[in-house]
């Protein structure tokens, strides 16, 4: 089974990070998705999705997740989105579960069990990514 484990390409602007993606996205079980940005947009607006980082709203979350701009740019079929939000188990789901959903939908889209984030700018905010995703790692 390959590894689980979502991993994070975080650096400053005009890197190479989108080289890395490009050839990570050449491996047959590894999928690097575009530039998310909206995992701290929408961490932003938690309290609107239910208290103690539980999303009970979970209509009110899939709304923003679609609204942002960078998660457009996926081009990825709001029903695979969909069907991946209802796989998620009990009433009230983690903030972090929720927000695995579009990387799952995306991974199974691009037929890979494995997905990353190429987000630069997500250097900034590693203590965040690595609470919500404490199995994570992270390419820097």
């Amino acid at each position: 089974m390959p590894d689980q484990r979502p991993f994070f390409i975080v650096a400053c602007a005009r890197s190479g990070t989108t080289l890395l993606r490009t050839i990570l996205n050449r491996h047959p079980d590894v999928v690097v998705t575009p530039e998310s940005h909206f995992i701290t947009e929408l961490w932003q607006r938690r309290r609107r999705y239910g208290p103690r980082g539980r999303v009970v709203q979970l209509h009110r979350f899939v709304d923003d997740l679609q609204a942002s701009r960078r998660y457009r740019l996926w081009d990825l079929p709001a029903d695979l989105l969909h069907e991946e939000v209802g796989r998620l188990e009990g009433p009230a789901p983690s903030f972090a579960d929720v927000v695995t959903a579009p990387f799952r939908a995306y991974a199974r889209w691009k037929g890979k069990p494995r997905w990353g984030d190429k987000t630069p700018a997500y250097v900034e905010h590693i203590p965040l990514l690595a609470s919500l995703f404490p199995d994570a790692r992270f390419v820097h």
